[in-house]
């Protein structure tokens, strides 16, 4: 069979390879196919610059497509992550922040209402009857008893408020002293932290204990 310049034929490895014509290099010596159709596909005009190309079919073809919907998939669900992750975050900031605004306001009004007690100028609740006593009520910084230092604390949704009653220590009568409660509040009214200062005065001495009793932070 004559070959044309600057092309090539390949026979089926069943029949007799064919010798390489001139015009083409040693190193593009064609290979035996497995079929004729691969031999027919494989006649082609040899451009400069590039090398024959092994017949073969195309295993590739179509998988573009699918691998970018994968790769698409898994951006989307990395962005989704991480998008959760940072509203997880900042929901996470804010309460700490209204947390801590609260706790200010709680310790300030605390600090205001024992200068006040010392000072005479704040109400005093009596001591309850039994047990348990007013400040453990949720009416009881409602009532007129509640007192405000400060008409207004920054960034907070109501000014702070402090309850302070007469207290009663079991098993020593001669004991006595103060419940000074307070309540500070964040940028809502949900977020809020009390605090509690309890003074106990017995035999001309006087003790002071502080202690924290509710921290929500539930600013959002």
């Amino acid at each position: 069979m004559t070959v044309a310049r600057g092309r090539f034929y390949e026979r089926c490895k069943r029949c007799k390879p064919c010798e390489p014509c001139e015009p083409c290099e040693p190193r593009e010596r064609p290979r035996s196919v497995d079929c004729a159709a691969c031999a027919k596909a494989a006649m082609r005009v040899r451009k400069p610059g590039r090398t024959l190309r092994e017949c073969g079919p195309a295993v590739h073809r179509g998988v573009a497509l699918p691998s970018a919907l994968i790769l698409a998939a898994m951006m989307l669900t990395t962005s989704a992550a991480w998008l959760e992750a940072s509203i997880a975050q900042t929901r996470h900031a804010a309460d700490v922040h209204a947390h801590l605004r609260a706790s200010q306001a709680a310790l300030s009004a605390l600090t205001l209402c024992d200068e006040a007690l010392r000072a005479g100028v704040a109400p005093v609740m009596p001591a309850a009857n039994g047990p348990p006593p007013h400040w453990t009520t949720a009416e009881a910084f409602d009532r007129l008893a509640a007192y405000e230092p400060v008409p207004s604390w920054p960034g907070s949704a109501r000014p702070p408020q402090c309850l302070i009653e007469e207290a009663r220590f079991e098993g020593n009568p001669d004991a006595h002293g103060y419940w000074i409660t307070a309540r500070g509040f964040g940028a809502s009214v949900a977020a809020r932290a009390v605090l509690q200062l309890v003074i106990r005065r017995e035999g001309g001495r006087e003790r002071r204990a502080w202690r924290r009793i509710l921290a929500d932070g539930a600013g959002r």
